[in-house]
């Protein structure tokens, strides 16, 4: 919500030029008219009993204590931001009415009218202009046969950056405006599934054209295709739990509205004893986008490019694609292992770590004179998928090692050869026929990078 309404002040403080002439001569027109009054809630009991909330593009409506709708879209309404509404109608605060009245002085740049609700009892209310020099602002109660003005300020919170009292009411007013004014799905809960929660998942099969068809069985924490020997998988279920909150609605769309098109990807969950189906159209009214709709809905929900990850996964996303562990070094004091570089002599050294914690590297073979430990680290990083390197990008099952310029290392039962290809590290694991593809590069990755790793005694 914070975010939201930061976005709404920024834009709309754009357009909005401060200390306007004629502004500055309404300011002054009014402190000369209007009456200064004790300064209490604006909406008094109002502001803690509304049950509904109605502007010129949305009406919000109390279903439960803690579950609202947004009534145009049928749609769940976000609680957080209703409560953060509430608090804002709570925080609006009366300094003076305006005695001499003259509607039109005070309405010429801002006419908003909205309304409030206790059970179906309508109170009807009219946002005004802003004045500029005190950052106050006037609201009209048309609930009364003197339809008063008042001059009104916002005490509730808003973390927000400001220079100074005047600025940050100007914010407050700029915030208040721009939520009565806003769209339809301003207030809309952003989760995906918040209509059409999805319980008890058994498995989802993931259709794209960008892909294969695949199957996440989330019962059995597997994919089919199922992962190579020697991988294993992330816990799905929890993966898929992050996943679904990252799935965020931009926009809700009534379908009678639309025509879809360019169908890229369909996700079908398997639950409850039910299926579930949805499909991700790249294109609605020939604009192009990510719009995806549920099976026998009555909406489209627009998503950004990220929120539609799930659409295009492969099974890999649900590996860990890692070649060691640092568990495979708990339990041991040393660790013994063995290098060799073509560019040398063709020959493996062996090397061994006596101190894991500070991670001392000693040579076990008088021929080596020295090693190189940053290089040392950088290849221990990659096989223990430390840093960068905390999971390859992609797995492939193939009996080929790479080429380019390689280091072979034997270590652990098993023989590595880390290499490197252009911008990306590749890493074949012997034992399992598997290489790891890494798309990282940068200064301490090269052409030369494994040249002087260690060196040998000219003797």
């Amino acid at each position: 919500m914070k975010n939201l309404l930061l976005g709404l002040v920024l834009l709309a403080l754009i357009g909005l030029a401060y200390y306007s002439e004629e502004i500055y001569k309404k300011e002054k027109m009014s402190q000369e008219e209007y009456k200064k009054i004790q300064e209490i809630s604006f909406f008094k009991d109002l502001a803690y009993k509304f049950n509904k909330v109605k502007t010129p593009n949305y009406i919000l409506r109390e279903k439960s204590p803690e579950a609202w709708t947004v009534e145009n879209l049928n749609y769940p309404a976000s609680f957080q931001m209703v409560q953060e509404l509430r608090q804002i109608f709570q925080g609006i605060m009366t300094a003076g009415v305006i005695e001499k009245k003259s509607d039109e002085h005070f309405f010429q740049n801002t006419k908003l009218p909205f309304s409030l609700f206790v059970a179906d009892k309508e109170y009807k209310f009219l946002l005004g202009d802003i004045s500029q020099v005190s950052g106050r602002f006037y609201l009209q109660n048309l609930n009364t046969p003197e339809r008063e003005i008042y001059i009104c300020y916002d005490n509730s919170r808003f973390d927000i950056a400001y220079k100074e009292e005047q600025d940050l009411n100007i914010k407050k007013y700029l915030r208040f405006r721009n939520i009565l004014q806003g769209q339809e799905d301003l207030f809309i809960e952003r989760s995906l599934f918040a209509r059409h929660e999805i319980k008890n998942i058994e498995k989802i099969v993931i259709d794209s054209k960008r892909n294969r068809s695949f199957i996440i069985d989330v019962l059995n924490n597997q994919t089919q295709p199922t992962a190579p020997e020697g991988i294993s998988y992330l816990p799905i279920a929890q993966k898929l739990l992050q996943i679904s909150g990252e799935m965020r609605v931009k926009k809700v769309i009534k379908s009678d509205q639309v025509v879809l098109s360019h169908l890229s990807s369909t996700l079908t969950f398997y639950h409850d004893k039910k299926t579930t189906q949805l499909k991700l159209y790249k294109a609605l009214n020939n604009q192009y986008g990510f719009y995806v709709k549920f099976d026998n809905a009555d909406a489209v929900f627009e998503l950004d490019e990220n929120a539609a990850r799930l659409f295009f996964y492969t099974p890999q996303d649900f590996w860990k694609k890692k070649i060691l562990s640092q568990k495979t070094l708990s339990g041991l004091n040393q660790l013994e292992f063995k290098l060799r570089y073509p560019g040398k002599d063709n020959q493996s050294y062996s090397f061994k770590v006596d101190d894991l914690k500070n991670f001392s590297v000693n040579a076990k073979s008088d021929k080596v004179s020295s090693i190189d430990n940053d290089k040392i680290n950088l290849l221990f990083n990659i096989l223990f998928n430390l840093t960068e390197f905390e999971q390859a990008d992609y797995v492939l099952e193939t009996k080929t090692p790479p080429q380019g310029e390689c280091i072979d290392v034997e270590m652990l039962n098993n023989s590595y050869s880390v290499c490197l290809e252009g911008n990306k590290t590749l890493v074949y694991d012997s034992k399992h026929h598997l290489q790891h593809l890494f798309n990282y590069s940068s200064k301490q990755i090269g052409v030369s990078t494994w040249q002087g790793i260690f060196t040998l005694s000219s003797k």
